[in-house]
């Protein structure tokens, strides 16, 4: 199958077909991929303040995990912004690994995240509720959006820009901290916080692992020849415009003409690990065209390392236990043996 545009054809039309070159490559798709969908996300040049509001006594997940409470707060152009953050720790593991998880609410016993499982694997989670930094709707002026001159001319940041800004500036607090494993990091959503997730992980590389779960249109999906039951950029625009730049909005039906593609999104992680998860059922999100992502990127893991990884579970749209213990055990397999089996990878 033929992928256009091509991953590795810079504009000049050379290849990049080093690790150097690919690094100009990433920065043009980078620089496509804000200009065409997601608006380009805030500059930041400044540093985080963070403060411990709580930190629990008492332990727990029957005494297996410690919880802290954290406010992360730094300046943004019109003032200061502070959003809150909560660290899970599982008691008697040093340098634990860590997700860094955005997610649809503000407990951390939620349905999305099975809390007690996590931390006796071993692992860490630190979870941002997303509407903590800006409202899930067309307001520009809400939240971390009013701090923020958003540009006019059809580039100004969507709002998973702005929940991608956040994620980058939770790990500006927890990179300084030295308690859990911070060559073993993941950035993980669900739905358009997978969405959010590869934007960021795009963008950042500190992660060493972006995990996409059933993050579909405007996520992992390719978006040229999908399936007639998935998602499209003409419904989003009808219902979800907020979430990109208005440049994207021209590209309704005219998927044929655009100057990217998903593979870009999943391809700028190259070097590093990235885990597309999808369901049998979420012909929605469309996980054939999920897949078809992670091939059309392979190109670009083959040059710069790493790899893209697609894994389909049975079931609906859902951030599941399944879906968390692939991940885990993915991290552990490469942690422990730097190998991986049962998965498709590209």
């Amino acid at each position: 199958m033929k992928f256009s545009p091509d991953i590795l054809t810079l504009k000049d039309g050379t290849q990049a077909d080093t690790p150097e070159k690919f690094a100009l490559r990433r920065a043009e798709m980078l620089d496509i991929l804000a200009r065409e969908e997601y608006g380009y996300i805030p500059e930041f040049k400044g540093e985080v303040s963070a403060q411990v509001i709580k930190s629990s006594d008492d332990r727990i997940c029957a005494g297996h995990g410690s919880l802290e409470e954290i406010t992360v707060s730094f300046d943004a152009e019109k003032g200061r912004f502070s959003f809150p953050l909560k660290l899970i720790m599982p008691v008697g593991v040093k340098n634990p690994p860590l997700f860094l998880l955005i997610n649809f609410r503000q407990e951390i016993y939620d349905k999305y995240i099975p809390l007690e499982e996590i931390i006796d694997r071993g692992f860490a989670v630190a979870v941002i509720y997303y509407q903590d930094i800006t409202s899930d709707d067309g307001d520009m002026a809400n939240g971390l959006a009013g701090l923020y001159t958003r540009p006019t001319d059809g580039t100004g940041f969507g709002k998973i820009s702005l929940w991608a800004f956040a994620l980058s500036r939770a790990a500006d607090y927890l990179f300084t901290r030295d308690d859990f494993d911070k060559e073993n990091v993941a950035v993980i959503g669900h739905s358009r916080l997978g969405k959010t997730a590869l934007w960021c992980g795009a963008n950042d590389s500190r992660f060493d692992y972006v995990l996409s779960n059933c993050s579909g249109c405007g996520g992992a999906a390719y978006e040229k020849g999908k399936r007639p039951e998935a998602e499209t950029i003409e419904h989003m625009n009808k219902v979800f415009p907020f979430w990109f730049c208005e440049n994207r909005q021209k590209y309704a039906g005219r998927e044929d003409e655009m100057p990217f593609d998903q593979h870009f999104l999943i391809g700028a992680s190259a070097g590093r690990r990235v885990l597309v998860e999808s369901a049998t059922e979420d012909l929605w999100a469309d996980p054939q065209a999920e897949e078809r992502s992670c091939i059309g990127a392979k190109p670009a893991f083959d040059i710069a390392g790493g790899e893209a990884v697609h894994h389909i579970r049975h079931g609906k749209h859902f951030l599941s236990r399944n879906d968390w213990n692939f991940y885990m055990d993915y991290i552990s397999r490469t942690i422990n043996s730097g190998g991986t089996d049962n998965e498709k990878q590209y």
